[in-house]
């Protein structure tokens, strides 16, 4: 009995992970609790009906390995994920330096030092939704100094900015322009060469006989 219901566990893991899975590139949020609730209702027959030699002291020992698994569990899940995000903090500075100043770096690595793992990806978000603005806003409202640039830098800047854009925007059309200029001789030279080549028949149409005959020998 006991070997068939183990094989009936073995049989109804896989079964059970799929149908838990929004698709197959997804995880269940309690995956690391899964294996160990999968387990339970068979466990907790064997104990009922099936094994009936067996002490409280025992049971109470499986009672405290099934949750020194799920503790350990627990632990890899949490590591993995600071892993994870400690990876994608590193992405967005890639991306997006401009997000991650020193300000920020500092304000994402007291979070991550001394909150949970789920508050630095709650903060890594906002951070990357906010596009580093949300720290400015904290600081500003626990009293501490945050440099702000005069408002006629920032102008300034924009207008650096613009006058960039515009500066490619002329430099892309003048490009355009020199390849369709390029295009229309090429096209014009094409046209030449077919007009050439039609006056060049019409005036050999006496001498067919000569056309036939070096189509002979070639």
């Amino acid at each position: 009995v006991i070997v068939v219901i183990f094989a009936l566990s073995m049989l109804a893991g896989p079964v059970s992970a799929s149908r838990g899975l929004f698709d197959r590139g997804s995880s269940v949020h309690a995956w690391k609790y899964r294996p160990i609730t999968m387990a339970c209702p068979f466990v907790l027959f064997d104990v009922l009906y099936v094994n009936s030699d067996i002490t409280k002291f025992q049971i109470m020992m499986l009672g405290c390995i099934l949750g020194s698994l799920a503790y350990y569990r627990a632990g890899l899940w949490e590591v993995f994920k600071r892993r994870y995000l400690l990876i994608s903090t590193m992405e967005l500075q890639y991306l997006q330096p401009s997000a991650l100043r020193e300000l920020q770096r500092k304000s994402l690595l007291e979070f991550l030092q001394k909150t949970g793992t789920d508050d630095f990806g709650i903060f890594l978000l906002e951070t990357a939704i906010h596009h580093g603005n949300n720290v400015r806003d904290i600081m500003k409202s626990t009293g501490l100094k945050v440099w702000d640039p005069r408002p006629s830098a920032t102008a300034a800047w924009k207008l650096a900015a613009s006058l960039v854009v515009k500066a490619v925007k002329q430099q892309k059309a003048l490009q355009s322009n020199k390849v369709n200029q390029r295009t229309a001789v090429v096209q014009w030279v094409h046209s030449v060469v077919l007009g050439m080549i039609d006056e060049a028949v019409d005036r050999s149409k006496g001498h067919g006989k000569r056309l036939q005959l070096a189509a002979l020998h070639a």
